[in-house]
């Protein structure tokens, strides 16, 4: 019994070179990704019925065209290397987000075009392997895909000519994810994230990322 362990702890020993611990802050703008589950547990809470969460959601027209959506982050991260450039991170973090958008075709029953808003707080793990690039004059980029979930509570107000509708819903969505980032030798860095909630709902954020 005691074989098998040793052996995993060599390997880990022999393929980990060094484990970093840091914060990182990050504000962006994007297309939201909650937006849609979120719409559709609202829509569930106002009319009943629905089946699963996340049956419908990816049918409800969103136009973002007003922007306002906003979304800060700030994360704990273990970064370990791995051989060569590669690095397993694992992060946790918490997120604050507001989403101003407007649903043309409306809400279930309610057709007339509504106007939404959304202000939601999460908590989320995840784990990512990526590749780190030391670029000319000692920048940084660094390229990465992982596995995450994220538990949301929002406020969302919808209203329209004809309804004024409040409600709080929380929900866990797990993805998957692509970061691209590109760090500067001082000052905030540059970031691009995608996250795939399934096949049809995707999350795009582009903003500034600091680490301490």
């Amino acid at each position: 019994m005691k074989m098998p362990a040793i052996a995993l702890f060599a390997c880990l020993t022999a393929c980990t070179a060094t484990t970093g611990l840091e914060v990182s802050g990050q504000a962006a703008l994007g297309q939201i990704g909650h937006v849609g589950p979120t719409l559709d547990q609202a829509r569930r809470d106002f009319l009943g019925g629905g089946g699963p969460l996340g049956g419908s959601f990816a049918t409800i027209p969103v136009d973002y065209s007003q922007g306002g959506n906003l979304v800060g982050t700030l994360a704990l991260v273990r970064s370990d290397a791995l051989t060569g450039n590669l690095h397993l991170r694992s992060r946790i973090y918490a997120e604050h987000s507001t989403v101003a958008a407007r649903l043309p075709n409306g809400l279930g029953v309610f057709t007339d075009p509504m106007e939404a808003a959304m202000w939601a707080n999460g908590v989320g793990g995840e784990v990512s392997l990526g590749r780190d690039l030391t670029l000319p004059g000692g920048q940084q980029a660094q390229l990465a895909a992982g596995l995450g979930v994220s538990r949301v509570q929002s406020r969302v107000h919808l209203q329209s000519a004809l309804i004024d509708l409040r409600a709080t819903t929380r929900i866990t969505l797990p993805y998957a994810s692509l970061t691209a980032r590109y760090a500067p030798v001082t000052g905030p860095g540059l970031q691009a994230d995608i996250r795939a909630y399934s096949a049809d709902q995707v999350e795009l954020r582009l903003g500034l990322v600091q680490s301490w």
